[in-house]
């Protein structure tokens, strides 16, 4: 995990692609990048196969402003108050966010959990690749 931690950090300070990862054995499931932003903003449910697809943010200030901006054009500041008012209103909760070592293990060990990434942990799949601007 130290090798994935050292990754992030090199990610961080340079950007570029983001990928979309899942546990291997997830049935197969195409997703586009609205398909990916609507699962992430909690405005409908995503199902491969008979799994619903679990969205996890990374607890990284670089990979999440990539990731949002990528998929949404949100920034981070904008994806916090998006989610203020979802919660406020109660209409919905946010994902479940965990440190990027953290997530690497969770995606491995859960199968409809999916989260974004600069690597493919082992035991892990790409769902979708994400140039970040």
């Amino acid at each position: 995990m130290l090798f994935l931690l050292l990754l992030i950090l090199s990610w961080a300070a340079t950007g570029g692609e983001l990928l979309l990862v899942a546990h291997r054995d997830l049935p197969a499931v195409s997703l586009s990048r609205e398909d990916v932003a609507d699962l992430f903003l909690g405005k409908r449910r995503i199902y491969a196969g008979a799994l619903v697809l679990s969205p996890m943010d990374v607890a990284n200030e670089g990979l999440r402003e990539g990731f949002y901006q990528a998929v949404a054009g949100f920034s981070s500041n904008r994806v916090r108050g998006y989610w203020a008012q979802q919660v406020f209103t109660g209409r919905s909760r946010p994902p479940r966010e965990v440190g990027p070592a953290e997530a690497g293990e969770i995606i491995v060990k859960e199968k409809g959990v999916v989260t974004y990434l600069p690597v493919v942990p082992a035991g892990a799949r790409i769902l979708l690749r994400l140039s970040v601007p």
